[in-house]
């Protein structure tokens, strides 16, 4: 969208620059200072790059399977036996 009109205000012209890019995530805030985007010269309006939104996806995904290996893994160790157990006394 190089120069090309402008999807919100359809009067102003679309120019390559960077952005903030922020987001919550729970309790957290994801920040990317220097995010690819178009900007309207005339609105302000913001189109992130496809392709950094997709990256930011993939990254997402990749983080959440790696996060839940991790939750089964500790799941797994954590619901073994112990090889101790203590002596029933009878009586």
């Amino acid at each position: 969208m190089l120069n090309e009109k402008c999807e919100e205000c359809g009067i102003g012209r679309c120019q390559s620059t960077v952005v903030p890019f922020l987001s919550s995530m729970g309790a957290r805030m994801l920040v990317f200072p220097n995010a690819p985007a178009t900007k309207c010269d005339m609105c302000g309006y913001v189109a992130y790059d496809p392709r950094f939104l997709l990256a930011l996806q993939q990254m997402f995904t990749q983080l959440q399977a790696e996060s839940q290996a991790a939750r089964r893994r500790h799941q797994r160790i954590s619901d073994r036996p112990s090889a101790w157990t203590p002596a029933r006394r009878s009586g």
